[in-house]
């Protein structure tokens, strides 16, 4: 069986847009330490809202820390890796998905309390980790939930 022309673009055009979203939030992350060497600071406020952005808990680019941490610069690569190479979030493989967002929210969880409650050190190893393992399913997630709308939108528009 053939696939039409629109399917195989309802089927592509989420990973592309997952992938471009990301892209340009990382971008601009990484961007906000070449501003700030020449004076700008404004692409920090881009990210105020979501992370913490302690400097020590940052990459470092330029001089200046990202726009956001570690962990959730690999949050947002995780998520692109995710929307790129795992298979669309679906009800086969809810579980697993579930189940790996469950575990890796877990060891976020865990490694913010003990690094509260002074029991070590969470390190930017951890941080790195534990933030890949989270954006990973968190990408599967996004791509079922773009195709959805693309897949409702295209859906209402031949309706009418």
């Amino acid at each position: 069986m053939f696939s039409t022309r629109s399917d195989v673009l309802i089927r592509l055009l989420p990973r592309l847009i997952v992938a471009s979203v990301m892209l340009i939030l990382l971008a601009l992350a990484i961007l906000a330490p070449l501003e700030a060497a020449h004076g700008n600071t404004a692409y920090y406020a881009l990210f105020r809202g979501v992370c913490h952005q302690k400097a020590h808990r940052c990459f470092e680019f330029f001089g200046f820390p990202m726009a956001v941490c570690a962990r959730c610069t690999l949050i947002y690569f995780g998520i692109l890796i995710g929307a790129l190479f795992l298979p669309m979030f679906n009800s086969d493989n809810r579980r697993r998905y579930l189940i790996l967002l469950g575990v890796s929210g877990a060891l976020v969880g865990i490694d913010v309390v003990c690094g509260y409650l002074h029991v070590y050190h969470n390190v930017f190893e951890t941080r790195i980790i534990t933030g890949f393992l989270v954006g990973l399913p968190l990408g599967a997630m996004s791509l079922a939930a773009v195709h959805d709308l693309l897949k409702k939108k295209s859906t209402s528009s031949t309706a009418i």
